[in-house]
């Protein structure tokens, strides 16, 4: 005959289950230790710990070693300094005045170095500025006091005068008068002087102490 042991069908005995199962004891490990420095002073870095293990009797042991992403602070970022762009106009059309440039710059973050400058400045001239206009007025009365007549050059011719009244003064603008009159020497004074034929002396005193040219007077007509 066949006698069945088992719980289920033995009148006295009943199953039994433990849970959880019974521990491995291939490997003992010790506690994890506690997380070491960060590997970077700033941004991103590593840190680690570890364990021991206690006792290794059969099979493979977990891993004695664990570590995870740490950053302690922000790296400083220094200014970042862009290009200069082209100058601008200057700022005066004649005579001196200033132009300027400038260039775009990227702040400094976490403490980092600052920023230089970002606009430029330089003197510009375009040149001298055109004479006055005639109804601009002097902004002085030019200097006519007596001046000595310069000596004579060689080449002038001697003059040949007829009348008329000689009078010395400080002419300014003698390059323009010269448009309409001429030099000549008189040798008995040993002296230079200059002919404006048909012009008076209130004629010629306006142009030395106007900085643009006149229209010559009209000659005039006996009756």
């Amino acid at each position: 005959w066949y006698y069945d042991h088992s719980p289920l069908h033995h009148p006295d005995l009943q199953g039994c289950d433990y849970n959880p199962p019974c521990a491995s004891t291939d490997c003992v490990v010790g506690d994890w230790t506690a997380w070491g420095t960060c590997s970077a002073t700033c941004g991103p870095g590593e840190s680690a710990r570890s364990r021991t293990h206690v006792e290794h009797i059969a099979g493979t042991c977990p891993s004695s070693m664990e570590s995870e992403a740490c950053k302690d602070r922000e790296c400083a970022v220094d200014c970042q300094i862009g290009s200069w762009a082209a100058w601008g106009s200057c700022s005066a059309s004649c005579g001196p005045g200033s132009r300027e440039r400038s260039r775009t710059n990227t702040p400094p973050q976490y403490g980092g170095a600052g920023c230089p400058p970002s606009i430029q400045a330089q003197a510009c001239n375009h040149g001298p500025c055109a004479s006055a206009s005639p109804s601009a007025s002097p902004s002085h009365s030019p200097d006519l006091s007596p001046s000595p007549s310069p000596s004579p050059s060689a080449g002038d011719e001697d003059c040949e005068l007829e009348g008329g009244k000689y009078v010395q003064f400080h002419c300014p603008y003698e390059s323009i008068l010269m448009e309409h009159c001429y030099k000549c020497f008189v040798p008995r004074g040993e002296s230079e002087v200059i002919i404006c034929d048909g012009w008076s002396q209130e004629d010629v005193y306006e142009q030395c102490t106007t900085s643009y040219p006149l229209p010559s007077p009209s000659p005039e007509i006996d009756a």
